[in-house]
């Protein structure tokens, strides 16, 4: 979660950065303004961004952990998986999808913090 923190603190962190320079320096104080008009712009985008990341991620762990643990009830031939459980089936296609909107939503995020850079 570093890079979440990170991205959460960056205003407070600019801010105690530049305070050095003091409260009525008219750089320090855009500085800050800038870094913070950034990130109210990118926060809409970028929370939902870094929980789909994480959708995405703990999606595919349960994915590996069903098909290990149903290990007999699969195998894996000439480039197709086939599954012996209609049950089995099931949720490993419910997770499939999910992993599979989880990318699609990181992308649709992912263009649109890009979009923020050229506004």
């Amino acid at each position: 979660m570093a890079y979440v923190d990170s991205f959460t603190n960056t205003v407070p962190y600019i801010e105690a950065k530049l305070s050095v320079l003091g409260e009525g320096n008219l750089a320090a104080k855009e500085a800050v303004d800038g870094f913070r008009k950034g990130y109210l712009q990118q926060k809409p985008f970028f929370d939902p961004l870094m929980q789909a990341h994480l959708d995405y991620g703990n999606n595919q762990i349960q994915l590996l952990n069903l098909l290990q643990r149903n290990r007999d009830e699969w195998a894996y031939e000439n480039g197709q998986l086939l599954v012996d459980s209609d049950e089995l089936l099931d949720q490993f296609n419910k997770l499939v999808t999910a992993i599979t909107n989880n990318e699609k939503t990181i992308g649709t995020l992912a263009v649109k913090l890009r979009e923020l850079l050229y506004l």
